[in-house]
């Protein structure tokens, strides 16, 4: 049997006892029992408890399928939040890591995205698949940079890109489109992102100096 820290887990961080107990309830109903969840002290927060949900079931990654669901759970307790533990696993190293927030309404790019970006060394802290929600989830998760679709179904990237520049001002946005929308140059300048790419060549973007701290070029 795998260590305990060699499985998936997520960590829930809860405002009280009573909340990290009804917490692991919720999951165990969500997750049909196949997680051990234990609620112990937080040695990080004063007065905060600590949720790990382990599986034995799922491989590692499985987070990525659970982004929706787990990001309501704690939107359902005021004062909780969730961390996406086996994300950030790989990337404790690096002092420095930048959070990233996949925004895409295809579950399948996310997917290739979160691999992708965990590759290079990147922390996807969360997904959404409307702007309603990637709102939601820059107010939660505080991410450094976000990679955001041009075609929501609930509203237009350019514009959610502008919305979301204004509120966080050091927020590394990059747009990116299975094909390159019409009066992108313009409208990129006006939406406070630091590029576009097209997905199929997100592999070959230029990461790097699009999102780390110290390389503020943009790539139009």
């Amino acid at each position: 049997m795998a260590a305990e820290s060699d499985q998936p887990h997520v960590q829930f961080e809860a405002a009280s006892l009573r909340q990290a107990v009804e917490l692991a309830g919720e999951l165990r109903v969500m997750v049909h029992g196949r997680v051990q969840v234990r609620p112990a002290p937080s040695r990080l927060l004063s007065r905060r408890w600590s949720v790990t949900m382990t599986t034995q079931a799922a491989p590692r990654g499985f987070v990525g399928e659970w982004t929706t669901e787990l990001s309501e759970l704690a939107r359902r307790h005021p004062g909780c939040r969730w961390v996406d533990a086996d994300a950030s696993a790989g990337n404790q190293a690096c002092d420095r890591a930048v959070r990233v927030l996949i925004v895409d309404d295809s579950a399948p790019f996310r997917r290739a995205a979160r691999e992708l970006l965990r590759r290079r060394g990147y922390v996807v802290v969360g997904e959404a698949g409307s702007a309603a929600a990637a709102r939601d989830a820059c107010r939660r998760l505080a991410p450094n940079a976000v990679l955001l679709d041009v075609r929501l179904p609930d509203g237009c990237g350019f514009e959610l890109s502008a919305s979301l520049t204004r509120a966080q001002s050091n927020l590394a946005v990059l747009l990116v489109s299975a094909n390159d929308p019409p009066g992108r140059h313009q409208r990129l300048s006006a939406s406070g992102a630091r590029g576009f790419t097209l997905k199929s060549s997100l592999a070959a973007a230029p990461l790097e100096r699009l999102w780390e701290p110290h390389h503020p070029d943009r790539m139009t």
